[in-house]
């Protein structure tokens, strides 16, 4: 391969419904679930709903607290639900958020 190759990877990115599995209805200023592209399961447990906020795996701990409550990744609910189609970005598709 020269300098002037023009390489293309791609990575695949698959759909995950994220919710929390503590999440009780009537509970507000709290996500509840989220839909996110993702390369894999891990990677998406560690998207918050909002969009704004990044998991820190040095602190364990979300990075941004926005006020809004989300688990820890290890405890929310990841279930694989498709593959994304051709231009889709990394990150959340839509969230669900009780205001109160």
């Amino acid at each position: 391969m020269n300098e002037n190759t023009e390489v293309n990877i791609t990575q695949e990115l698959r759909l995950y419904l994220l919710t929390d599995p503590d999440y009780n209805a009537g509970d507000y200023d709290e996500f509840d679930s989220a839909v996110v592209a993702a390369c894999n399961e891990g990677e998406a447990r560690k998207i918050h709903p909002s969009g704004l906020a990044k998991w820190d795996d040095e602190k364990e701990r979300w990075d941004h607290f926005n006020g809004h409550a989300w688990r820890f990744p290890q405890k929310v609910e990841c279930q694989y639900i498709g593959d994304a189609a051709e231009g889709i970005e990394k990150g959340v598709i839509c969230s669900s958020f009780n205001a109160g």
